[in-house]
C-alpha cells in the first residue's frame, strides 16, 4: 500500500492504531514464556511485512549446516493461509499448497518441513521426529521458543520503508533491540541506503546476499510476460531482466495470490500476442494447479551472500 512506504496523511492518521499494535507485540514478547528446547533452533525471520527473501535465506542456512554435519534439521513453519492446524510433517507427493502453503512445499524440496499454526508445538514435534537441528521459518515476533541464533532478513530496495508500525507502515513491531541483539543481518537484493546504514551501526554482522539464477531457462533475448505474487514483485522482474529476457508485459499480484483459472487465461493471452513465454517465481509457480502449469516456466532462483555467514 502507497501510505506504507511514505510518511502521509494516512500513514499519520492511522499512527495511534499503529502504537497500539506496536505496544500490544511489545508486550507479548515482554510477558509470555518461552519454550527452551533441547535440540538447536535457529530463527530466520524478518521485521516488515511482505517478502524479503527469507525462504532462500533459509534454505541456504539448510545446505549449510549440512555440510556442518547435521543430519536431520527440520523447519518448522506456521504454513501460511494453509489449511492444516496441528504439526504435521509435509509430504510433497500428498499435500498441496491449500493444505501447508507455498514456502514448505518449497523448503521441503530440501529437507523435512514441520507445519503448525501454534510454534511451540511445531518445535517439540520436530523434537519428536529425531531433529538435531530447528529452524524457525519466519517465528522473530514469537517469543514462545527460544532461539539460540535470530537471522535477520532485511529488503535491499524498500528497507524498512516508512519506518513506522503496521498499520502506518510495513513494520511488524517497534524494533527497539532486535537488530542489536540478532546474530546476523542479512540485507537481500540491492546494496542500498539501508545496507550502509546498517552496516555502519551493526558491522560484521551485516551481510549481503545477492539472488541469481540458478540456469536459464530460456536463450538469451527469448521475449517472456513475467508474473508474480510477491511481497515486492519488482525484485523479480528485476532478476528476469538480468537474463537478458526483453519483458513485454509484467503482471503484479498480491503476495501469496491464488491463481483462478481466468487469471491464467488472461496471461496466456497477453503473451499469445505478445508471442512470449511466460515465467514466474517457483514460489508462484508451487501455487498453480497440474493445469494451470501447462506452459508456464518457473525461474529457479539461489541466494548468493558476499562472506560466509558466521553462526
Amino acid at each position: 500500500m502507497k501510505h506504507m512506504k511514505d510518511i502521509n496523511i494516512t500513514s499519520l492518521l492511522l499512527l495511534p492504531i499503529s502504537i497500539i499494535y506496536g505496544l500490544s507485540i511489545f508486550l507479548y514478547n515482554l510477558l509470555a514464556v518461552s519454550y527452551k528446547s533441547k535440540i538447536r533452533v535457529v530463527c530466520v525471520g524478518n521485521i516488515t511485512m511482505g517478502g524479503t527473501g527469507k525462504t532462500p535465506v533459509a534454505i541456504n542456512l539448510i545446505h549449510k549446516f549440512k555440510k556442518s554435519g547435521y543430519k536431520n534439521i527440520i523447519v518448522v513453519s506456521r504454513g501460511y493461509k494453509g489449511s492444516i492446524i496441528e504439526p504435521t510433517l509435509v509430504d510433497l507427493k500428498k499435500h498441496k499448497v491449500q493444505q501447508v502453503g507455498d514456502e514448505p512445499l518449497i523448503i521441503a524440496k530440501y529437507t523435512k518441513v514441520v507445519v503448525a499454526k501454534n510454534k511451540k508445538a511445531g518445535v517439540k514435534y520436530a523434537e519428536s521426529l529425531g531433529a538435531d537441528m530447528i529452524i524457525l521459518d519466519d517465528g522473530l515476533q514469537n517469543p514462545t521458543v527460544k532461539k539460540d541464533k535470530t537471522v535477520v532478513v532485511v529488503d535491499g530496495y524498500k528497507g524498512f520503508s516508512n519506518n513506522l508500525v503496521f498499520p502506518s507502515g510495513e513494520k511488524r513491531e517497534f524494533i527497539f533491540n532486535r537488530l542489536k541483539n540478532a546474530n546476523a543481518i542479512v540485507v537481500t537484493g540491492i546494496r542500498g541506503d539501508i545496507y550502509k546504514t546498517l552496516q555502519d551501526k551493526y558491522g560484521d554482522k551485516v551481510y549481503f546476499a545477492s539472488f541469481e539464477v540458478e540456469k536459464k531457462p530460456f536463450s538469451d533475448n527469448q521475449s517472456v510476460v513475467a508474473f508474480s505474487g510477491l511481497g515486492n514483485n519488482e525484485k523479480f522482474f528485476e532478476t528476469v531482466r538480468k537474463c537478458s529476457y526483453p519483458i513485454r508485459a509484467k503482471l503484479s499480484y498480491p503476495d501469496h495470490y491464488q491463481y483462478t483459472d481466468k487469471d491464467l487465461e488472461d496471461l496466456h493471452g497477453i503473451a499469445g500476442k505478445a508471442l512470449a513465454k511466460l515465467i514466474t517465481t517457483e514460489k508462484d509457480f508451487v501455487r498453480l494447479s497440474k493445469k494451470q502449469k501447462q506452459n508456464i516456466t518457473p525461474l529457479l532462483i539461489k541466494i548468493v551472500f558476499d562472506k560466509e555467514i558466521n553462526l
